[in-house]
């Protein structure tokens, strides 16, 4: 219940305070807020039970058609599931942390897959047209890259810090 509050303020402040106060922009905490529940929840039932009906509010809240964050945020789920399957991705951080040094993979993993995210996103919104969405991550690379390093930085600490499970 803790986790819907912290996603219903991140996306209030997503969609209506920053842009207030700053300009109309992409500002990615949802998106990295989602995919910190991946990461640090692990497991399918996140994502079928947390991550999907989260996307689907996001949808919603930002009219979109059905199905334009769904598949994405899936595939991505996907391929972090087969990842953390082969590689056990998610067993470094469910260790206690001391310092900032043991947020380190997970912001790292965070932020590759917020790629793979943005990637899988912008490819699925071109029209599957492999050469214009190669494009447009490049630009997306370019102009974000410091938006999601921060934010990775502080899902990862409300995560580890604030969230933590036992």
């Amino acid at each position: 219940m803790v986790k819907f509050f912290i996603f219903i303020f991140f996306l209030i402040l997503e969609s209506l305070i920053l842009p207030a106060i700053i300009g109309p922009r992409q500002f990615f905490i949802t998106t990295v807020f989602l995919l910190g529940l991946l990461v640090y929840g692990g497991g399918w039932r996140t994502l079928l039970y947390q991550i999907i009906p989260f996307a689907l509010i996001i949808e919603f809240f930002a009219g979109e058609s059905f199905g334009h964050l769904i598949i994405p945020f899936g595939l991505t789920g996907t391929v972090y599931l087969v990842l953390d399957k082969f590689i056990n991705l998610s067993q470094n951080l469910k260790q206690e942390a001391k310092s900032f040094l043991s947020l380190m993979p997970g912001i790292l993993i965070l932020i590759a897959f917020n790629y793979i995210y943005a990637g899988l996103f912008i490819f699925v919104n071109t029209s599957y047209q492999l050469t214009s969405s190669w494009q447009e991550f490049i630009i997306f690379f370019k102009n974000s890259s410091f938006s999601l390093v921060g934010w990775s930085i502080i899902i990862s600490i409300l995560f580890k810090y604030v969230l933590k499970t036992k």
